[in-house]
């Protein structure tokens, strides 16, 4: 079980409003596994395909959702599953050890809890 992390912060620059701004998305891989953020960053927003994360805000007290993988400020293993993960610097180091997970025990899932969630500063 996954975390939902957010943070507080001016979206649209200083003279906007602070906002809830969600702020895991590289860790975060809903029913994909490839890093979608490999945007040109100097054509920042416009090219960023996960720019839609920041906004996802799941209510609190929302079903858990079945995700790839996700880290959110803290992610909650059953012992078996976790000893069986390595991780890897080759993309988020998150998304390497669920992918390990899921490529050595099938009967692995991870869920996004909108319950349970840490404030980033």
């Amino acid at each position: 079980m996954c975390g939902n992390s957010f943070q507080i912060k001016k979206i649209f620059g200083e003279n906007d409003i602070l906002r809830l701004w969600n702020y895991d998305s590289w860790a975060c891989r809903m029913s994909w596994w490839t890093n979608l953020q490999t945007y040109n960053i100097s054509n920042f927003p416009q090219t960023d395909p996960m720019l839609w994360f920041g906004f996802w805000i799941p209510p609190k007290g929302s079903a858990p959702m079945k995700i790839n993988s996700g880290f959110g400020g803290m992610t909650i293993y059953k012992t078996k599953f976790y000893l069986i993960g390595n991780y890897s610097g080759v993309d988020c180091e998150h998304v390497t050890f669920h992918y390990d997970i899921v490529k050595k025990n099938s009967k692995f899932n991870l869920f996004l809890n909108p319950s349970q969630v840490m404030l980033m500063s």
